[in-house]
């Protein structure tokens, strides 16, 4: 993968498998995080590898702006900025590290890129299903106690219960599914209220303690009617297409599925984001053992999702089993943020490469300074890097100075609904969730065949 040059502008490559043993790229606000990531998402997809892109902030979708003609700058340029002067701004970048416009469309041709806009209900991006069914398990990969208790989980933070494991509604509920699944039948959310108002036989005692001591009906009826109120509110995220992970994997081009979730509100993230993890373990484990790199799971501004001790959202279980057992699969992660505190440091003790951008040395707790020191690198030296400058710490113990090159892709900033809307790929429909509604022309002897046709031009936007 060739990520950009050192201080003599020599070129820096490292194998894509490194990236089994994962990635962590670390910087502030300003360091130039998303360049370097998208840069590695179109090493890892030239390389043949898919990736999962979990996108808080929209900027990871500049990975369909593969432009590479004065026509793509005229109808992409942002509000206010001249495209002539964008288009050779882009081509003097990518010639200052050896590339030009076709290999812009090389890329563009060997790669399918496609945003996902979870839980949204108007503008641009595919609407996509991950909503656990609870269906019985039919698959010994991994065990139904944990897919029902981090399944659950997920729901539970939803609605605002507790993330605890150990909570006795979780517990109450998992047991549940686990109940039903014994009989061969699903439990999905739509009967966890008359569950927990009327109990089966089965559900009566938890360790030897009665279940009104355990889980008082009081608690089981306010939980049952947040569960009523939350599946009004939830054909958001059912409506929409399966993710297939395998095909992904096994078709004639990677693909790159972009999770937008700019929309969202950080709750509803970690929502979608705890039920797309359980959906990327069951395909790990599922997946043949492989030791090239088939699947990149890369998780932008990751605060909030792998924090330290004691916090434990539903996201962190997953997380951390991919980061343990990923290898073996041939599923790697690569995990951003700004702060390396946000995140739980035992859990990446065994990350192999590491990029470290701009950083106070405050923000370098005792593991990370730490880890800097037995490379001989001093904190202070991380305090003063420019943009796009990146202390690459290899997974062979060496470290050097990276300049990240320049991308494929034009780095624009997050894409609004409306440009999403707009995004097309020869040979492939707009992606639109919410249609324009037009009056339809009466079919009738005075409605000409022109009529009809301009009507429907309208529609799909052409002439």
């Amino acid at each position: 993968m060739y990520l950009g040059t050192n201080v003599t502008k020599d070129r820096i490559e490292i194998d894509s498998d490194d990236l089994l043993t994962h990635g962590v790229v670390l910087g502030r606000t300003g360091s130039g995080k998303t360049g370097l990531t998208i840069a590695i998402l179109e090493e890892v997809a030239a390389s043949g590898a898919s990736a999962v892109v979990f996108d808080p902030k929209g900027d990871l979708t500049n990975l369909t702006l593969s432009l590479a003609t004065q026509n793509d700058f005229n109808e992409w340029v942002e509000k206010g900025q001249d495209p002539i002067e964008a288009y050779s701004a882009h081509m003097e970048g990518l010639a200052a590290y050896g590339m030009t416009a076709a290999s812009v469309v090389n890329w563009r041709n060997k790669v399918n890129v496609v945003v996902y806009a979870p839980g949204k209900t108007y503008g641009g991006g595919r609407a996509i299903n991950v909503f656990p069914s609870f269906e019985p398990v039919t698959s010994d990969t991994v065990p139904p106690r944990e897919r029902a208790s981090r399944e659950v989980g997920a729901v539970l933070e939803a609605i605002g219960s507790s993330g605890d494991p150990y909570d006795p509604a979780l517990v109450f509920l998992a047991e549940a599914v686990l109940l039903y699944w014994a009989n061969q039948a699903a439990l999905p959310v739509d009967m966890w209220p008359g569950i927990l108002t009327e109990p089966p036989d089965q559900l009566q005692t938890f360790g030897g303690m009665d279940l009104e001591e355990f889980l008082p009906k009081r608690a089981r009826t306010k939980l049952a009617r947040k569960l009523i109120g939350f599946r009004h509110q939830a054909d958001r995220w059912l409506a929409g297409e399966p993710i297939d992970l395998h095909a992904m994997t096994q078709g004639s081009k990677p693909t790159i599925a972009v999770f937008t979730m700019r929309h969202l509100d950080e709750k509803e993230r970690q929502f979608f984001t705890g039920l797309m993890m359980n959906k990327l373990v069951d395909f790990m484990f599922e997946t043949q053992a492989s030791q090239k790199l088939k699947m990149l799971v890369v998780l932008d501004e990751a605060r909030g999702y792998l924090p330290p001790y004691p916090y434990n959202p539903p996201t962190k279980g997953p997380i951390c089993t991919l980061l343990a057992q990923g290898r073996a699969q041939g599923v790697g992660m690569l995990i951003g943020t700004q702060n390396p505190m946000d995140l739980d440091y035992k859990a990446l003790s065994n990350v192999g490469t590491w990029f470290v951008g701009r950083l106070r040395e405050r923000d370098c707790n005792r593991d990370l300074a730490g880890e800097l020191k037995g490379r001989d690198v001093e904190v202070e030296e991380l305090q003063d890097l420019p943009q796009r400058k990146f202390l690459l710490l290899d997974k062979r113990g060496g470290h050097l100075l990276l300049g990240v090159r320049w991308t494929y892709n034009h780095l624009r900033g997050p894409l609004s609904a409306q440009d999403l809307s707009r995004l097309e790929k020869p040979g492939e429909p707009v992606i639109v969730i919410a249609p324009r509604r037009m009056p339809m022309p009466k079919e009738d002897n005075s409605t000409s065949k022109s009529a009809r046709a301009a009507f429907w031009g309208k529609i799909f936007g052409c002439d």
